[in-house]
């Protein structure tokens, strides 16, 4: 886009975020099809409820998964950065 912009001077007509509501908008004045041509082009049988009850157990689990308690476990970068050479992650020689 920047090649495109910079020779030939394109330029979006509408803002990404606005560009994206009204194309929800239009999407939920007209919803695809069932089975239909969008469907079908797609491979996306738009299964809004199978989706929602996907991405329900999804934040279930991360919720589940971040009240895990680790003890006895220290987090640190898995590789060392030195202020300058010679010296170890923890600071020492």
């Amino acid at each position: 886009m920047d090649k495109m912009k910079q020779q030939v001077g394109y330029r979006d007509l509408v803002d990404f975020p606005a560009a994206t509501k009204e194309t929800v908008d239009w999407y939920l004045e007209n919803p695809p099809v069932a089975g239909g041509e969008e469907e079908q082009q797609l491979s996306d049988a738009f299964d809004y409820d199978g989706e929602d009850q996907f991405l329900a157990a999804y934040d279930d689990f991360a919720r589940r998964c971040a009240q895990i308690e680790y003890t006895d476990v220290e987090y640190r970068h898995q590789y060392e950065h030195p202020k300058k050479p010679g010296d170890s992650a923890t600071g020492s020689h």
